[in-house]
Parts: C-alpha cells; structure tokens; sequence
C-alpha cells in the first residue's frame, strides 16, 4: 500500500467570511490567542498588527495576514474589509503557517486572492443543499490552496509535521478522521497500528502530549462549538455521540461554562 502523503493530516476548517464593516474593525484592542490563518483585504480604511517589538499596517488596496500569535490590532474608524479565516493546522494544534512576522501583499498583484476569496464568500451562504455543501468545500479548498501558494512565494513555507515515523502519522490522520460518535475506539485504533494499547496510549502522549481520549474530547468540544450556532442541541448530541441531550448539555456546560444555546 502506498503510504499517506504527510499533508494528508493537515486539518482545514472554514471559520468566517464577510465583506464590510464589523464591529470588531475599529479601535485598538489585544487578540489573546494564536487564533487562524486570517487574511484580511482593506477596503477602507486600515488594519495594523503589533506583536514581538514589530508593527505591520495594511492600507487601501493591500492584504494582511497577521501571524497567528498573541498581538494587539488596531483599524482605523470605519475601516472595510473582506476577512476570512481558517483553521489550518496538524493534529497536535501546531499552525501550518507561523513563522516570520505578519505580510502585506498589493491587492493589485495578486488577483487571484480577491477572486477565490469572494467565491468563498458566496459559498458559505449557499450550504443548505448537497451540492451547495460540495461547492462550498470545493471553493474552501481553492481559498486555502491559493492563499498558501500565496505565502509560500512570499517566502513564509509551512510548517512540516513534527514527527516523520510514519506509525506516528498514522496514528495521527486516524485519530482525526476517526468518527466522534465512537467514544472509546483506543483499542480498535490499537489494532489496526499492531501495537498494545499502553504503546498505542505512549505513541499518543508523544504526538499530541495527551491521551487519545483526550484529544477526541477537545474535538467533539470544538465541532459542537462550531456547530451549535446552526443545528439544534439535539442534533449536535447525536453526532457526537450522546444518547440525550440531557447529557451532551451537562457536559458541555462542564467543559465551557455555559449551557448549549440551542438546547431544545
């Protein structure tokens, strides 16, 4: 058998897209978290990032795509934009890009990002059907290939997996593609790699520095976050592996602090 391509883990997840003002585009405040791959297109206005003693400002007409770090950010008064943002890491939460300082790039040489980008855009409000969900990963799919071949020619090249053994980046891909209604598959993971379950678990602690419950916990957390501001609870319950949502509620609620919005 042909062993995976290694960018077979890569994980890629559509956060947002939209063009215009936002309530979030203007003042100064501190982005917290290593959050996405964002690029954002200033339409008017401007954008400034600020993180490891360096400032990067993006003016009418450029992209800017911060760097995926703790940062402060800034936009101008009515400051446009048209923002998008992925998640685009490997298993172990480790960003595909994230290296080097933030980028500016003319909007003006590099036309292809606005195009594939208000594709993306148009997209992800055509997902109610079959097809329209298809289109929409298609034009995801096209977004994260054109901004990538983007920043790798500005120099910014992704970040490999950390870990060249190829059990470890099998283990790797099956955890993440491993369905979230199986709420113990350890031992049938185990069997498939030819390992015990205490090397299976050690294997597990060396690529993601957790157990392999643990890291499908935080999955089935972060696509219940992800998909509760559009399905209802009980839905959500169901696909990712509670009986009740009785249940999925009270643990959800344990994890974040706060009940499922669409609990019903």
């Amino acid at each position: 058998m042909t062993p995976s391509p290694p960018w077979d883990a890569v994980r890629v997840e559509f956060v947002w897209a939209y063009e215009g003002s936002s309530t979030g585009a203007r003042g100064r405040s501190l982005c917290d978290r290593a959050l996405f791959l964002t690029a954002w297109l200033v339409l008017r206005g401007s954008a400034r990032v600020e993180h490891h003693g360096q400032s990067t400002l993006a003016l009418p007409g450029e992209w800017l795509f911060p760097r995926p770090v703790v940062r402060m950010q800034e936009f101008a008064p009515g400051t446009r934009l048209l923002s998008l943002a992925l998640r685009a890491e490997w298993p172990d939460g480790r960003a595909l890009f994230d290296g080097g300082q933030s980028l500016t790039l003319p909007a003006a040489s590099h036309p292809a990002l606005a195009r594939q980008a208000r594709l993306l855009l148009r997209r992800s409000h055509e997902r109610e059907t079959l097809a329209g969900h298809f289109a929409f990963r298609e034009a995801l799919y096209g977004w994260a290939r054109t901004l990538s071949e983007t920043l790798t020619a500005a120099g910014l090249d992704p970040r490999r997996a950390a870990h060249a053994d190829e059990r470890l980046a099998t283990l790797l891909q099956r955890l993440d593609t491993c369905p979230l209604t199986e709420l113990r598959p350890g031992e049938r993971l185990a069997r498939e790699l030819g390992v015990s379950r205490v090397q299976f678990e050690r294997l597990c602690a060396a690529a993601l520095g957790r157990t392999s419950r643990q890291y499908l916990e935080e999955r089935r957390l972060d696509y219940a976050r992800r998909t509760l501001p559009f399905k209802l609870a009980k839905e959500v319950a169901a696909e990712t592996g509670f009986s009740h949502v009785s249940t999925f509620s009270a643990w959800f609620k344990r994890k974040t602090g706060a009940a499922p919005t669409l609990a019903v």
